[in-house]
This record gives structure tokens, C-alpha cells and sequence, in this order.
């Protein structure tokens, strides 16, 4: 099956937040996070079924669903999105030591 993507606005500006903050501390590490940040779209794209609901998604009374990547060195990142027939909407970026998802987090 071949699925539309939507990247939501809050998820882009949870990129640019995540890619600055890093750049600051390293240019060639915020580079690398970006390209595992694009690989792990990829991966959402090809086979979105394949990643796993959120553990809040009962508290969020909606099913979303993420894919985890992570750096070098070794910290996890989460990819947070919806699945709804043919389309995947990105709904936020979240980074290590975040808390859990809120209700708030989706808007």
C-alpha cells in the first residue's frame, strides 16, 4: 500500500527545536541525528504497521503509534504519529528524558 505523509506543523517545529539545540554543541551531531530522523520517516512510510502503539495511547483515548531511533551515541528519540488508512500524519518529535505524552502534547 502507498501512504500520504503529513508532517504537522508542531512536528516540524519539534525538528528545528531538536536540530538547533544540537547544532549548538555539534554541527556534524545535529547532521547526523537529521539523516536518522529522515531514515526512521522512511521506515514509517514503508511499513507503518510494523511500529508500536504508544504506551499513553489509552490515556490519550486515541491510538497513535512510534517509531524510535537513535544517535550515535546512543540516545532514543521517538517518532510520534497517527495511522489512518492510506495516510500517516508525523505528530510531534520526542526527544530522551521527555515526559510522557499529554493530551496537550497533540494539539
Amino acid at each position: 500500500m502507498t501512504y500520504r505523509l503529513v508532517i504537522v506543523d508542531r512536528a516540524e517545529r519539534d525538528v528545528a527545536h531538536i536540530f538547533k539545540w544540537l547544532a549548538k554543541s555539534s554541527s556534524q551531531g545535529a547532521t547526523a541525528w537529521y539523516n536518522a530522523y529522515i531514515g526512521a520517516i522512511q521506515q514509517i512510510v514503508r511499513l507503518p504497521e510494523h511500529s508500536g502503539i504508544v504506551a499513553e495511547s489509552a490515556r490519550l483515548r486515541v491510538e497513535v503509534r512510534e517509531k524510535l531511533f537513535k544517535t550515535r551515541s546512543g540516545l532514543k528519540y521517538r517518532i510520534i504519529f497517527e495511522l489512518q488508512e492510506d495516510l500517516i500524519r508525523i505528530l510531534r518529535i520526542r526527544g530522551p528524558g521527555q515526559p510522557p505524552l499529554k493530551c496537550r502534547d497533540l494539539k
